[in-house]
């Protein structure tokens, strides 16, 4: 027996698909148990695999139903769990492992350099201004002597 998602699973589809084709489908199916989650029986895998074959050619539930309506349901066969393909597993050298992280590092890099000429700059741009307010507050102060210090140069 097996759950919405076993039998999603098994027919390549989602849980929501399976509960779809079993709305429009029950009655070519085993009957569910009053009150608790449906199971689906080798028998009903089968029916729901010729029926997502129909629905996969264009035919609508109507013209499956008739399919399966004319056929002997218990000549039916479920699919059988395909294995996975393995795949081979990559060689990595170490080499490529090198050019692959210095590919992912470089754009920060550059990121970094771009952010380090921008302090430089910015220092500059401080030391700059700190010189003038230097000389500001120079002319500042010699304004605000008297006018008498300012003529005897006291």
């Amino acid at each position: 027996m097996y759950t919405t998602k076993q039998a999603g699973d098994l027919l390549g589809v989602t849980p929501s698909t399976v509960r779809n084709y079993t709305a429009a489908l029950g009655a070519f199916l085993s009957p569910s148990a009053n009150g608790r989650p449906r199971r689906f029986t080798e028998q009903d895998i089968a029916v729901l695999t010729r029926a997502r074959a129909g629905l996969a050619e264009g035919r609508t539930f109507d013209q499956v139903a008739t399919d399966l309506a004319s056929v002997d349901l218990g000549t039916l066969t479920p699919p059988t769990p395909a294995e996975p393909e393995r795949q081979p597993e990559p060689q990595i050298t170490a080499l490529a492992l090198i050019d692959q992280w210095e590919l992912m590092v470089r754009p920060y890099q550059e990121q970094a350099e771009q952010l380090r000429q921008e302090r430089d700059a910015a220092q500059a741009r401080v030391a700059e201004l700190e010189r003038e307010l230097g000389r500001a507050e120079g002319e500042l102060a010699q304004r605000r002597r008297s006018w008498w210090s300012r003529l005897w140069g006291r």
